[in-house]
């Protein structure tokens, strides 16, 4: 026992050494095994099936024809198809719906073609801006801005900051500019323009006003003068009405080079089609009417619209 521990570090080492050479062999071995398999033909013994091509066999398909929509119980016009309903008509004269369509309904209270129009086209322009700045009150070093509300009239004043919750804006800026002009090969003109940045809070948008111009929109807007009451004006915007002794005139279209209103006229209670014209400021027909009642005396009371 002592001479078998005297020569342990001997023996340990001789084992390691042995199972070194084992693993190193081993591996070796394998290494060889998978070269070999790599260098086999995968294919080798596989014999190829040659490909058929087949035609695919085409469906029948079967062609139906459908019946025709049998008539309800309304009467033979009554006819509801599966993508077709019966169009309905409301009809005036005898307070019940129809399906004939209302042109071949006898129209009530038509207009004469000739007739000249009772709305006579003044002007076409860009809309003005809800707001306009008018100016400023105060001196230029701590001024206040004074605008004035389109639709109302009604004039506010506010300094940088103040939101006018009832017209919904907030004035984010505000000051005086000395703003020079050229003339000509005069002297130049120094002018004071006072300029306003605020927040429309009906858009979310900033805006910039000035006291020098007013600031238009792009839409356009239309100022007629109802021939049968004398001077009355209205400004409208494209697509709306107008009515003016028991007619109802639609502005269809409004452009602004050449200034002109597309109008369409239909009596308020007729069924048929409208009558549409083109009418430019000063068209001869609304001015030969105007002279027309001014020389006959007529004023016709005023109509609730």
């Amino acid at each position: 026992m002592r001479r078998f521990l005297a020569h342990y570090d001997k023996i340990a080492l001789v084992l390691g050494v042995a199972i070194f050479l084992s693993a190193g062999a081993l591996g070796a071995m394998r290494l060889r095994k998978l070269e070999e398999i790599a260098t086999r033909n995968p294919a080798a013994g596989i014999e190829p099936v040659r490909y058929e091509m087949t035609q695919a066999a085409v469906p029948e398909i079967a062609m139906v024809t459908w019946e025709d929509a049998p008539a309800q119980s309304r009467g033979a016009d009554w006819l509801y198809d599966v993508f077709t309903p019966p169009v309905i008509y409301y009809n005036r004269q005898s307070g019940s719906f129809t399906v004939t369509p209302p042109a071949a309904v006898t129209p009530v209270a038509t207009v004469r073609k000739d007739e000249p129009f009772d709305i006579e086209l003044l002007s076409v322009r860009q809309e003005p801006y809800r707001l306009q700045l008018v100016g400023y009150v105060g001196t230029a070093e701590n001024p206040l801005a004074t605008f004035e509300i389109a639709d109302s009239g009604e004039t506010v004043v506010g300094r940088p900051g103040r939101r006018f919750e009832k017209h919904e804006f907030t004035l984010r800026s505000f000051d005086i500019r000395r703003i020079t002009t050229p003339v000509g090969d005069g002297m130049p003109v120094v002018e004071s323009v006072a300029v306003a940045v605020i927040i429309d809070e009906r858009t979310g948008r900033e805006e910039i006003l000035t006291n020098r111009e007013k600031k238009m929109m792009p839409r356009l807007q239309a100022t007629f003068r109802i021939n049968i009451y004398p001077g009355e004006t209205r400004s409208v915007r494209e697509g709306a009405s107008l009515e003016a002794n028991g007619q109802v005139y639609l502005i269809t279209q409004l452009s602004l080079h050449p200034p002109q209103a597309v109008v369409s006229r239909r009596s308020r209670d007729a069924l048929g089609p409208a009558e549409t014209r083109t009418l430019s400021p000063g068209s001869p027909g609304a001015k030969a009417e105007s002279a027309r009642r001014a020389a006959s005396g007529i004023e016709p009371g005023r109509e609730s619209p």
